[in-house]
């Protein structure tokens, strides 16, 4: 069996690469992590796992069997809407990403975190017509969208920058895993390599040992110790494997 390759997922280059480093927070750079936009994935490589946001999961399910596609449930920072929600009310405030479902995703979260009395408008540039982008954009006052989008790479580009009013407030959030769809990810790891009696997974183990610290961090700031004091213990390395194979498929499972 080949070492794992992992292909990260996005709508457009942008949101591939955001999925990219959202993956390698969790793991690292032990294992191979590649882009392809949704468009590119027109068949599926052997040992290899396809890892997307939400929104790509309904097109890329009719194309990588299960077991091979893992869906991040990705969700910006509490500090995103907490900056969100200083806006004063009654504000018209443009939701800015490449697809119209994320920002309505967007909308709806705010609204079921009581942020419900601003006038929200969403601006999708690629799925809009140029004019009514560029319009509600000369127009806002407020921006708001995921991190990758809210640079020099894009809203502060040449496409948009010399649009935007003097005194636009920007809020970029960053978007982190879910506990539960990292979980689902790292079992997969995990079970890849339980399946591969003849490979070496000392590294693997290292990698997932960080990964189940690093999954926790990224959500609430802290590192969990069960795995390090069992670690601690005599098991071999493939007994250690198992074990946080079974520990992520708790995770995957949570409600």
């Amino acid at each position: 069996m080949n070492e794992l390759r992992l292909i990260a997922v996005g709508s457009s280059p942008l949101i591939a690469e955001e999925i990219r480093s959202e993956v390698a927070s969790l793991i690292g750079n032990e294992l191979s992590i590649d882009m392809m936009t949704t468009d590119e994935v027109r068949s599926v490589e052997p040992d290899t796992f396809y890892i997307c946001a939400l929104t790509q999961a309904g097109v890329l399910d009719r194309i990588v069997p299960r077991g091979k596609l893992f869906v991040l449930d990705l969700h910006p920072t509490t500090k995103f809407f907490l900056d969100i929600a200083t806006i004063p009310i009654g504000e018209r405030v443009c939701v800015f990403n490449n697809r119209l479902p994320y920002t309505q995703l967007l909308i709806n979260e705010c609204r079921q975190l009581g942020i419900d009395r601003l006038q929200f408008e969403p601006v999708a540039y690629d799925e809009m017509s140029a004019a009514d982008v560029l319009e509600r954009l000369s127009a806002a006052r407020y921006i708001i969208g995921v991190a990758c989008l809210m640079d020099e790479r894009m809203l502060f580009s040449d496409r948009f920058n010399g649009r935007l009013r003097a005194d636009v407030k920007t809020i970029a959030g960053r978007r982190t895993a879910s506990i539960k769809s990292a979980g689902r990810l790292l079992a997969g790891i995990a079970e890849f390599y339980c399946d591969a009696p003849s490979t070496e997974v000392t590294h693997i183990v290292k990698m997932l040992r960080q990964a189940s610290n690093n999954a926790v961090v990224n959500q609430i700031g802290l590192s969990s110790a069960p795995i390090e004091e069992y670690m601690d213990g005599a098991a071999s390395q493939r007994e250690v494997l198992r074990y946080l194979h079974e520990k992520f498929c708790k995770l995957a499972e949570l409600n």
